[in-house]
């Protein structure tokens, strides 16, 4: 079998249209007597999103369950219309989201590295989180202008740029790459909770500077992009690399890689 498959072969309708609809859902549960519980509050309808539950301690929690077939085939985007649709109806009863568990469902064939990137668009808990790279120390710090435009749509061919890239700077990116060097040696020497790789294959994890533009204010040149971390996955485990930081926006790159070295010691509790 190959690795991409195109989810929307495996069912015969996507979506909510796959569901049984409203007035069959009715026959289907009208036999069913009622099970009153003291939590629950009985003024929400039988057709609301969600229910709510309400525990003697006082407070109230959205409670909601959703399934949904694929609608398109890039799994990636597929797990994030499937995180939307089921969180939206805790949004739709006024409340926010907390905590989720999350059931992806496919035959034992179709494991592939394409299926496992579901769970890269649908992530549960901070979808900017550096909790992943708590207990790695080694990172390799790339540098180049990616190819991919918009990378909230193309996250994949964002991360197969990086692990395919030299991680020896080219050109004008050697000047961008010692800036952001200077910063996290620095950081480095200080705490000694991280060390620098050579090689992608030393690295835990990725820190890449994708170089937007470069201003140049009174003739100085000053990098402006994005910056990553990446971490590399583990095929045997079904965990394919994925970005799990990202700078806020588009920064100058010495204040993007202070944003990550900020996150990096509130994470472990340094200065």
């Amino acid at each position: 079998m190959t690795d991409d498959v195109r989810l929307t072969t495996l069912v015969q309708a996507g979506g909510c249209a796959r569901k049984l609809a409203a007035d069959d859902l009715v026959q289907v549960l009208r036999n069913l007597a009622p099970t009153p519980h003291p939590w629950v509050d009985p003024n929400v309808g039988p057709m609301e999103d969600a229910a709510l539950l309400r525990s003697p301690g006082g407070g109230g929690l959205v409670f909601t369950v959703d399934f949904i077939t694929p609608i398109v085939d890039n799994p990636e985007t597929f797990g994030a219309i499937a995180a939307a649709n089921a969180i939206s109806d805790v949004y739709a009863m006024g409340d926010e989201p907390q905590v989720a568990l999350a059931v992806c469902g496919f035959s034992s064939d179709l494991l592939s590295r394409n299926v496992a990137y579901v769970r890269v668009g649908a992530p549960i808990g901070d979808a900017n989180s550096l909790a992943e790279v708590r207990d790695k120390h080694s990172a390799l710090l790339v540098v180049f202008k990616s190819r991919v435009l918009d990378v909230s749509d193309r996250e994949r061919a964002l991360i197969d740029d990086v692990l395919k890239a030299d991680p020896h700077p080219q050109g004008s990116n050697r000047w961008v790459y010692s800036q952001l060097a200077k910063k996290l040696n620095s950081y480095i020497h200080k705490y000694k909770s991280l060390s620098a790789a050579s090689e992608l294959s030393d690295a835990d994890y990725v820190i890449f500077f994708n170089v937007v533009e470069v201003r140049r204010i009174l003739n100085t040149p000053y990098p402006y992009g994005e910056l990553f971390v990446i971490v590399k996955g583990s095929p045997e485990k079904f965990k394919p690399p994925r970005v799990v930081w990202r700078a806020r926006k588009v920064l100058f790159a010495e204040d993007a890689i202070g944003d990550l070295i900020k996150d990096l010691k509130a994470l472990r509790g340094e200065g």
